[in-house]
């Protein structure tokens, strides 16, 4: 097993502040039996109140609403998960195949 620390920022820049609208954060790895979730965080600037819930597809969406306006939004993420696939390919390779582009008679 791998353990994996996974971190993503995303900065916006205003030329004047402004007031933000609630934003719609899908930034938590999913969960399935090869990839376990063991610790994440996530940080937004300006402050911000999280509300987190699942979609239909299973991802962790976090919704966030903001009292102050601003001219600059980052939104930063840590997830440590711990990996547990399958070396690719997880399929044989026929020899033949091996080299690319496949030769032919």
């Amino acid at each position: 097993m791998d353990e994996i620390t996974i971190r993503h920022r995303t900065a916006y820049r205003y030329r004047s502040p402004v007031r933000l609208n609630a934003h719609r954060i899908v930034i938590r790895p999913r969960e399935s039996r090869e990839l376990r979730l063991l610790s994440t965080d996530v940080s937004i600037t300006p402050a911000a109140s999280l509300s987190w819930s699942y979609d239909v597809f299973g991802n962790a969406v976090a919704i966030a609403t903001f009292v102050d306006a601003t001219d600059l939004l980052t939104i930063e993420s840590v997830a440590k998960i711990e990996l547990d696939a399958p070396a690719w390919p997880v399929f044989d390779v026929a020899a033949s195949a091996i080299q690319y582009p496949f030769p032919y008679s």
